[in-house]
């Protein structure tokens, strides 16, 4: 009796090749995960956000919006300043550095000698002169 040993060999291939596929498509995600009719789109924070249309949400929302990009802007003002800066500590030297900064920029020039008030060590390392 002659067996046919190609037979197992090709449903072992089908089924592995199956088997790929379907985990494939998952990671693809062209498979669905979840079998609800409708999927409702997910926020950046990973909350589900609901669409409105009422007047009084798309108010709030543009509201929102804007104290986002105002905060941002804040953000980005603060940062440039602080950058400014470090780098006239840097070029002019710790002592001439803040005199200078002291005129430039005053708030920040505060902060700079509260931390170095608060941090002498770290100061001892700072170049004096250029």
């Amino acid at each position: 009796m002659i067996r046919d040993t190609h037979f197992p060999y090709v449903v072992v291939v089908l089924a592995v090749i199956g088997i790929f596929s379907v985990f494939i498509s998952y990671a693809t995600d062209m498979l669905p995960i979840h079998t609800s009719k409708q999927r409702t789109p997910l926020a950046t924070s990973s909350r589900v956000v609901k669409k409105k249309s009422c007047a009084c949400c798309t108010k709030t929302t543009v509201q929102d919006l804007e104290i986002l990009r105002q905060n941002r802007q804040k953000r980005l003002a603060h940062q440039q300043r602080y950058t400014q800066a470090t780098d006239l500590i840097t070029q002019y030297g710790l002592e001439e550095g803040i005199r200078k900064l002291k005129q430039s920029d005053p708030e920040i020039a505060a902060q700079f000698e509260r931390f170095l008030v608060e941090h002498p060590a770290d100061s001892k390392n700072a170049r004096s002169s250029p």
